[in-house]
């Protein structure tokens, strides 16, 4: 089975999706050494994003006077955050 990764800040969304069955190594800051050949969640550049397995972004709307801060559980479930996988290759 492939290593999972999820590359976040919050530890509220490490909550949230757990609660959705994802689990794995949580990091705030990923370098190549770190993801390459595994499931991704999170937000990553591209030049990173082409190395994972496979890469789910996780997207939110987040209102600016939230942004910068600590959100909570429940403001992560308010910004309805959404998975999307995304297939990039280096050309």
């Amino acid at each position: 089975m492939t290593e999972v990764v999820i590359v976040t800040r919050h530890k509220a969304l490490v909550e949230y999706l757990n609660k959705l069955g994802i689990n794995g190594e949580v990091i705030e800051h990923a370098s190549v050494n770190d993801i390459k050949g595994k499931v991704v969640y999170g937000v990553l550049p591209y030049s990173l994003a082409c190395e994972t397995e496979r890469f789910f972004e996780v997207s939110m709307v987040i209102p600016f006077e939230f942004r910068g801060k600590e959100l909570s559980l429940n403001d992560i479930e308010s910004f309805k955050p959404t998975l999307t996988e995304y297939k990039v290759v280096k050309l």
